[in-house]
């Protein structure tokens, strides 16, 4: 497999593999064992309430919140994004496109 055609699946697969679920259970944990609302939070990072909100649900953020909010938790932002340092399997719940992906990176 070509260097090109490899990067296109690992984009790909990064695509799918987004861990925005993970990122909103850390997001409300680390806030409610703090005793915090989501307005002193969105406050002390400099984000607004409803940006804080979204994120809670399960909704993207975009680069700099996640920035912050990644700084916040003092997580590497690698596992939300399907990027680990370890090698992660494929997610359970496999769409089509992902099902590409792992038989383009199986190939010899």
């Amino acid at each position: 497999m070509s260097i090109a055609r490899r990067q296109i699946a690992i984009e790909r697969v990064t695509a799918c593999s987004l861990r925005l679920d993970l990122l909103a259970e850390h997001v409300a944990k680390r806030r409610f064992d703090s005793g915090l609302t989501q307005r002193d939070v969105a406050r002390e990072l400099g984000l607004s309430a409803s940006t804080l909100c979204r994120v809670e649900a399960g909704r993207a953020p975009d680069l700099e919140s996640f920035a912050k909010l990644c700084a916040w938790l003092r997580y590497n932002p690698t596992i939300y994004l399907g990027l680990a340092l370890f090698p992660l399997p494929f997610p359970s719940t496999r769409c089509g496109k992902c099902e590409r992906v792992r038989k383009l990176l199986e190939e010899p």
